[in-house]
Protein backbone atom coordinates (compact mmCIF):
# COMPACT_ATOMS: atom_id res chain seq x y z
CA UNK A 1 0.00 0.00 0.00
CA UNK A 2 1.00 3.33 -0.77
CA UNK A 3 0.49 6.53 1.13
CA UNK A 4 1.12 9.84 -0.04
CA UNK A 5 1.79 13.18 2.13
CA UNK A 6 2.44 16.45 1.15
CA UNK A 7 4.13 19.30 2.99
CA UNK A 8 4.76 22.75 1.60
CA UNK A 9 7.27 25.25 2.80
CA UNK A 10 6.24 28.64 1.60
CA UNK A 11 8.17 32.34 2.15
CA UNK A 12 6.02 35.54 1.23
CA UNK A 13 8.43 38.25 1.33
CA UNK A 14 5.69 40.30 2.92
CA UNK A 15 7.45 43.83 4.87
CA UNK A 16 5.34 45.18 7.16
CA UNK A 17 7.30 48.17 8.59
CA UNK A 18 8.07 51.51 7.27
CA UNK A 19 11.20 51.66 5.39
CA UNK A 20 13.13 53.68 7.83
CA UNK A 21 12.03 50.86 10.84
CA UNK A 22 13.68 48.59 8.70
CA UNK A 23 16.93 50.32 8.19
CA UNK A 24 17.96 48.70 12.04
CA UNK A 25 17.81 45.04 10.03
CA UNK A 26 18.94 45.97 6.43
CA UNK A 27 20.92 48.92 6.56
CA UNK A 28 21.58 49.44 2.87
CA UNK A 29 17.84 50.70 2.68
CA UNK A 30 19.41 54.16 2.79
CA UNK A 31 17.48 57.12 2.21
CA UNK A 32 18.21 60.30 1.75
CA UNK A 33 16.96 62.43 4.97
CA UNK A 34 15.55 64.95 2.99
CA UNK A 35 13.15 62.10 1.41
CA UNK A 36 10.16 60.78 2.93
CA UNK A 37 9.42 58.70 0.05
CA UNK A 38 9.32 54.76 1.10
CA UNK A 39 9.43 51.63 -1.52
CA UNK A 40 9.94 47.91 -0.75
CA UNK A 41 10.57 44.78 -2.98
CA UNK A 42 7.99 42.29 -1.96
CA UNK A 43 7.22 38.55 -3.71
CA UNK A 44 6.33 35.23 -2.90
CA UNK A 45 8.13 31.61 -2.98
CA UNK A 46 6.66 28.43 -2.60
CA UNK A 47 7.96 24.86 -2.52
CA UNK A 48 5.75 21.69 -1.82
CA UNK A 49 6.75 17.73 -1.79
CA UNK A 50 4.86 14.64 -1.37
CA UNK A 51 6.28 11.53 -0.05
CA UNK A 52 5.16 8.32 0.54
CA UNK A 53 5.26 5.08 2.49
CA UNK A 54 6.25 2.11 0.70
CA UNK A 55 5.10 -1.67 1.01
CA UNK A 56 4.16 -0.39 4.37
CA UNK A 57 7.19 1.45 5.48
CA UNK A 58 8.77 4.35 5.68
CA UNK A 59 12.79 5.10 5.55
CA UNK A 60 15.95 6.85 7.86
CA UNK A 61 17.36 9.67 6.65
CA UNK A 62 21.41 9.40 7.63
CA UNK A 63 21.80 12.94 8.11
CA UNK A 64 19.04 14.10 10.24
CA UNK A 65 19.27 11.17 12.40
CA UNK A 66 15.11 10.63 11.95
CA UNK A 67 12.68 8.76 10.11
CA UNK A 68 10.71 9.52 7.21
CA UNK A 69 9.05 8.93 3.72
CA UNK A 70 10.27 8.17 0.75
CA UNK A 71 9.91 11.47 -2.10
CA UNK A 72 7.80 11.35 -4.70
CA UNK A 73 7.32 15.08 -6.00
CA UNK A 74 9.23 18.50 -5.47
CA UNK A 75 7.85 21.84 -7.06
CA UNK A 76 8.55 25.51 -6.86
CA UNK A 77 6.37 28.43 -7.66
CA UNK A 78 6.08 32.20 -6.63
CA UNK A 79 2.06 32.22 -7.47
CA UNK A 80 0.70 30.29 -4.12
CA UNK A 81 -0.83 32.91 -2.38
CA UNK A 82 1.14 33.48 0.72
CA UNK A 83 -0.61 36.28 2.87
CA UNK A 84 -0.48 39.94 1.44
CA UNK A 85 2.39 39.14 -1.17
CA UNK A 86 1.98 39.76 -4.75
CA UNK A 87 2.03 36.44 -6.77
CA UNK A 88 5.61 36.83 -8.41
CA UNK A 89 7.26 39.97 -6.99
CA UNK A 90 6.78 43.74 -7.55
CA UNK A 91 8.05 46.81 -6.18
CA UNK A 92 5.46 48.21 -3.71
CA UNK A 93 4.67 52.01 -2.79
CA UNK A 94 4.99 52.13 1.38
CA UNK A 95 4.24 54.49 3.75
CA UNK A 96 6.13 57.53 3.65
CA UNK A 97 8.02 57.99 6.36
CA UNK A 98 6.21 61.13 7.50
CA UNK A 99 3.23 59.56 7.82
CA UNK A 100 1.49 61.73 4.85
CA UNK A 101 0.20 59.11 3.42
CA UNK A 102 1.51 56.39 0.41
CA UNK A 103 4.52 56.92 -1.56
CA UNK A 104 3.29 58.19 -4.74
CA UNK A 105 3.33 56.26 -8.39
CA UNK A 106 6.44 56.09 -10.32
CA UNK A 107 8.70 53.68 -12.13
CA UNK A 108 10.92 51.57 -10.71
CA UNK A 109 13.96 50.07 -12.28
CA UNK A 110 16.37 46.85 -11.38
CA UNK A 111 19.62 47.42 -11.42
CA UNK A 112 20.40 43.77 -12.89
CA UNK A 113 17.82 41.20 -13.48
CA UNK A 114 16.01 39.23 -10.91
CA UNK A 115 17.56 36.27 -9.72
CA UNK A 116 15.96 33.49 -7.72
CA UNK A 117 17.97 31.23 -5.68
CA UNK A 118 17.17 28.04 -4.61
CA UNK A 119 18.74 25.74 -2.44
CA UNK A 120 17.57 21.80 -2.07
CA UNK A 121 20.06 19.23 0.44
CA UNK A 122 22.14 17.34 -2.25
CA UNK A 123 20.34 13.76 -3.50
CA UNK A 124 16.36 15.28 -3.50
CA UNK A 125 16.95 16.44 -7.34
CA UNK A 126 17.73 13.25 -9.76
CA UNK A 127 18.65 15.19 -12.54
CA UNK A 128 20.75 18.69 -12.00
CA UNK A 129 21.94 19.11 -15.20
CA UNK A 130 18.10 19.27 -16.62
CA UNK A 131 16.26 19.02 -13.18
CA UNK A 132 13.26 21.69 -13.75
CA UNK A 133 10.09 21.69 -15.91
CA UNK A 134 8.53 24.77 -16.62
CA UNK A 135 4.32 24.89 -16.55
CA UNK A 136 2.07 27.12 -17.47
CA UNK A 137 4.32 28.70 -20.10
CA UNK A 138 6.44 30.56 -17.37
CA UNK A 139 9.69 29.92 -19.18
CA UNK A 140 9.23 32.74 -21.25
CA UNK A 141 9.97 34.62 -17.84
CA UNK A 142 12.56 32.73 -16.32
CA UNK A 143 16.07 31.38 -17.87
CA UNK A 144 16.24 27.50 -17.13
CA UNK A 145 18.30 26.92 -13.90
CA UNK A 146 21.92 26.78 -13.42
CA UNK A 147 23.61 24.72 -10.81
CA UNK A 148 26.72 26.09 -8.85
CA UNK A 149 29.14 23.97 -6.93
CA UNK A 150 27.67 22.07 -4.43
CA UNK A 151 27.59 23.91 -1.61
CA UNK A 152 28.43 22.92 2.19
CA UNK A 153 26.04 24.77 4.11
CA UNK A 154 24.59 24.78 7.98
CA UNK A 155 20.92 25.08 8.65
CA UNK A 156 19.54 26.87 11.52
CA UNK A 157 18.73 23.88 13.75
CA UNK A 158 22.53 22.76 13.60
CA UNK A 159 22.24 20.19 10.17
CA UNK A 160 25.29 20.62 8.05
CA UNK A 161 24.95 18.95 4.51
CA UNK A 162 25.95 19.61 1.28
CA UNK A 163 23.53 21.56 -0.82
CA UNK A 164 22.28 21.78 -4.12
CA UNK A 165 21.68 25.37 -5.23
CA UNK A 166 20.14 26.39 -8.35
CA UNK A 167 19.77 29.66 -10.27
CA UNK A 168 17.20 31.09 -11.94
CA UNK A 169 17.23 34.80 -14.01
CA UNK A 170 14.24 36.74 -14.52
CA UNK A 171 14.01 37.81 -18.17
CA UNK A 172 11.25 40.08 -18.25
CA UNK A 173 11.07 43.99 -18.36
CA UNK A 174 13.50 45.73 -15.58
CA UNK A 175 11.46 49.10 -15.60
CA UNK A 176 7.71 48.89 -14.40
CA UNK A 177 5.29 50.95 -12.51
CA UNK A 178 5.38 50.75 -8.77
CA UNK A 179 1.90 49.02 -7.20
CA UNK A 180 0.12 50.15 -4.53
CA UNK A 181 0.90 47.96 -1.14
CA UNK A 182 -2.36 46.57 0.39
CA UNK A 183 -1.58 44.84 3.62
CA UNK A 184 -4.00 46.96 5.49
CA UNK A 185 -6.95 45.74 3.68
CA UNK A 186 -5.63 42.42 3.92
CA UNK A 187 -4.85 41.78 0.02
CA UNK A 188 -2.29 41.62 -2.50
CA UNK A 189 -0.43 44.51 -4.30
CA UNK A 190 -0.65 44.11 -8.62
CA UNK A 191 2.53 41.63 -9.79
CA UNK A 192 4.79 43.06 -12.68
CA UNK A 193 4.27 41.56 -15.57
CA UNK A 194 6.41 38.37 -16.59
CA UNK A 195 7.40 37.50 -13.04
CA UNK A 196 5.13 34.38 -12.96
CA UNK A 197 7.50 30.82 -12.11
CA UNK A 198 5.57 27.66 -11.64
CA UNK A 199 7.02 23.91 -12.66
CA UNK A 200 8.43 20.92 -10.87
CA UNK A 201 12.08 19.25 -9.91
CA UNK A 202 12.97 15.47 -11.17
CA UNK A 203 13.46 13.93 -8.20
CA UNK A 204 15.39 11.08 -6.40
CA UNK A 205 12.86 8.94 -4.80
CA UNK A 206 15.08 7.09 -3.16
CA UNK A 207 15.90 10.05 -1.21
CA UNK A 208 14.61 9.82 2.47
CA UNK A 209 12.30 13.02 2.82
CA UNK A 210 11.94 13.98 6.74
CA UNK A 211 9.54 16.86 8.07
CA UNK A 212 11.24 19.54 9.87
CA UNK A 213 13.77 20.38 7.16
CA UNK A 214 15.44 23.71 6.44
CA UNK A 215 15.81 24.60 2.65
CA UNK A 216 16.98 27.94 1.28
CA UNK A 217 15.33 30.34 -1.37
CA UNK A 218 16.01 33.83 -2.08
CA UNK A 219 15.61 36.71 -4.46
CA UNK A 220 18.93 39.15 -5.50
CA UNK A 221 19.36 41.53 -8.22
CA UNK A 222 22.67 41.61 -9.28
CA UNK A 223 25.88 41.03 -6.90
CA UNK A 224 26.69 37.43 -7.60
CA UNK A 225 24.12 36.23 -5.43
CA UNK A 226 26.41 33.70 -3.36
CA UNK A 227 25.96 34.78 0.20
CA UNK A 228 24.30 32.29 1.48
CA UNK A 229 22.90 31.47 5.27
CA UNK A 230 22.16 33.62 7.95
CA UNK A 231 24.96 36.44 5.79
CA UNK A 232 23.43 38.91 4.42
CA UNK A 233 25.22 39.25 1.57
CA UNK A 234 25.13 41.83 -1.18
CA UNK A 235 21.26 41.45 -2.79
CA UNK A 236 21.09 44.17 -5.74
CA UNK A 237 19.28 47.43 -5.48
CA UNK A 238 16.37 49.56 -6.96
CA UNK A 239 15.95 52.64 -8.00
CA UNK A 240 12.41 54.89 -9.07
CA UNK A 241 11.84 57.65 -10.77
CA UNK A 242 11.38 60.41 -8.24
CA UNK A 243 14.61 58.88 -6.17
CA UNK A 244 14.57 56.52 -4.04
CA UNK A 245 17.26 53.49 -3.98
CA UNK A 246 15.93 50.16 -2.20
CA UNK A 247 17.19 46.85 -1.81
CA UNK A 248 16.15 43.58 -3.20
CA UNK A 249 16.37 41.43 -0.42
CA UNK A 250 14.20 38.36 1.36
CA UNK A 251 11.59 38.96 4.20
CA UNK A 252 14.04 37.64 6.82
CA UNK A 253 17.47 39.51 6.08
CA UNK A 254 19.06 37.45 9.69
CA UNK A 255 18.62 33.87 8.45
CA UNK A 256 19.74 34.76 4.44
CA UNK A 257 16.27 33.26 3.39
CA UNK A 258 16.05 29.80 5.70
CA UNK A 259 12.78 28.94 5.43
CA UNK A 260 11.62 25.40 7.37
CA UNK A 261 8.91 23.14 6.02
CA UNK A 262 7.13 21.18 8.96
Amino acid sequence: MTQLTRRRVAQGLAWTAPAIAAAAAAPAFAVSPSQTLAYRFRGSISTSYTSQVRNGVGCRNTTYGRSGLWLSSLSLSNQVSIGTSPLGFSIVEMPRTDGSGLSPRTTATLANPVQLVVAYPSGMVANVAQPFTFTNATGANWSAPTRRTPTLLTSPDGITQTYDVFTFTWLGNRSQSTTQDRTASGTRPTSWAGTALTGSWEVNTSYCAVNTAYYLSNYYSGGTAAALGRTAGSYGTFTTANGYTGLVVSNSPSTGGWIAIN
